[in-house]
């Protein structure tokens, strides 16, 4: 082994931990050092150091490799700098401008990046995945800790530093605090982020159990589960039991006439009784949506043209390429009646934000995963897996939190790298000596 290959396993090793850590748990090390920059910051400065890392590895090995899944990802790249140019256009205001880029765009590169160090470097799979699971295990477990200390011990939630400085935030803006009540308050702004993270973690920790054999595993993956009610995520409550439906046609062992009546019962009990949740939300929820298609109003066109003015050439270009990176919140609402939790149907702020060439590319990233045919088990899980990130779009958009995208990026690097070396057969064993 090279000086060069070593020194860049570990450094690459390093900043991916970094980054994954620091990311998901900038709350808490904001409310912890008192330091708000740092926390929001040190993640983004990771990124670019192992981005800067690649670049310079690269200008040494002139050796970069895209496969079909990366495509997308580059596009959906170029669109985020394109978006930077049209927002300043129009006007948007630069620090929000840049803020949005940071999270909607930027981080893509961490997926380059990563997975061409996994394509590199196979053998340090096992310890991405190490890394993973701790990130995940310690956001569940603070969910736990939550539950201990202010439910079961009834102590104030508020000592506990990430939590104090998360409702100062909201008596900044002028939320309302957090309270205890059917869900944590958990390591995020919105305690939803710690159901989706819960739910990849439960589907994680299950494929790791069926590979290994391992029972560690097995009680983790039900550890997460219980992670899931204890954010009080209600659509990945929905989405876990999707994926264990679909996991259950490749493995016998998982009955699906249980899973069918357990779904249906969580349904009845998540929408129907009111302690779970406020009736209200629910009624504005599906009004949103069907008067975002009743409410028609001629001078738009079509429900999707962002602007009542102008000739229609200027409207398709809004259509297209949306608002831009910054504040939209009036645009968000036109179509949707706005209940206690503001529109319910949040997914609509990509279409008018970004507009639809955003929709396409973003909607190629997921249909690349679940087109694949191939039943292979990692595959299979995956899939499920992804697809919780995929839930979150249509109501919170959890999947674009600070901390949460780089796992998605981070999982879905694992997935496109098995479906790599799987596809070369001749390179296959050696693969799965190394990753696994």
């Amino acid at each position: 082994m090279s000086i060069l290959s070593f020194t860049d396993k570990k450094i690459s090793l390093i900043l991916v931990t970094w980054i994954l850590f620091s990311s998901l748990f900038s709350l808490p090390i904001k409310g912890i050092t008192g330091n708000r920059i740092l926390g929001s910051s040190m993640y983004f400065i990771f990124e670019i150091l192992l981005l800067t890392f690649l670049l310079i590895r690269n200008s040494i090995t002139k050796n970069i490799r895209i496969s079909n899944f990366d495509i997308p990802f580059l596009l959906y790249l170029f669109y985020g700098i394109f978006q930077l140019m049209w927002s300043y256009l129009n006007n948007n205001g630069l620090y929000q401008i840049i803020y949005d880029y940071r999270r909607f765009y930027f981080s893509v590169l961490f997926y380059l990046v990563i997975r061409q160090y996994l394509t590199y470097y196979p053998s340090i799979i096992p310890k991405v995945k190490k890394v993973l699971f701790f990130v995940i295990i310690l956001t569940v477990a603070e969910l736990y800790f939550e539950f201990i200390y202010g439910i079961i011990f009834q102590l104030d939630i508020n000592k506990i530093p990430w939590i104090s400085l998360m409702q100062n935030i909201r008596e900044e803006v002028g939320a309302a605090p957090w309270t205890l009540a059917f869900r944590m308050i958990s390591i995020f702004p919105y305690p939803h982020n710690a159901s989706l993270i819960s739910a990849a973690g439960c589907l994680l920790f299950l494929l790791e159990y069926k590979i290994s054999r391992k029972y560690v595993f097995k009680w983790l993956s039900i550890i997460c589960f219980f992670g899931i009610l204890l954010g009080g995520g209600r659509t990945f409550y929905i989405s876990i039991f999707l994926a264990f439906i679909y996991l259950s046609f490749f493995d016998p062992k998982i009955k699906k006439t249980f899973l069918i009546i357990v779904f249906l019962t969580s349904v009845c009990l998540i929408f129907f009784i009111n302690t779970f949740l406020d009736l209200l939300v629910i009624n504005k929820f599906i009004e949103g949506i069907i008067a975002f298609f009743f409410a028609y109003d001629l001078d738009y066109g079509i429900n999707f043209f962002i602007i009542s003015e102008g000739p229609t050439l200027q409207k398709l270009i809004y259509f297209l390429f949306g608002s831009g990176l910054g504040e939209i919140v009036e645009l968000s609402k036109r179509y949707a009646y706005i209940g206690i939790y503001g529109m319910e149907w949040r997914v609509f702020q990509l279409l008018f934000q970004y507009g639809a060439v955003f929709i396409i590319i973003l909607g190629n990233i997921f249909l690349n995963v679940f087109k694949q045919k191939n039943q292979d088990i990692h595959i299979i899980y995956y899939k499920v897996i992804i697809l919780q990130f995929l839930m979150s779009l249509p109501h919170y958009m959890e999947i674009y939190t600070f901390g949460v995208f780089q796992v998605f990026l981070t999982i879905y690097a694992l997935f496109t790298l098995h479906i790599y070396h799987i596809s070369n057969g001749s390179n296959s064993n050696k693969y799965k000596q190394l990753a696994y």
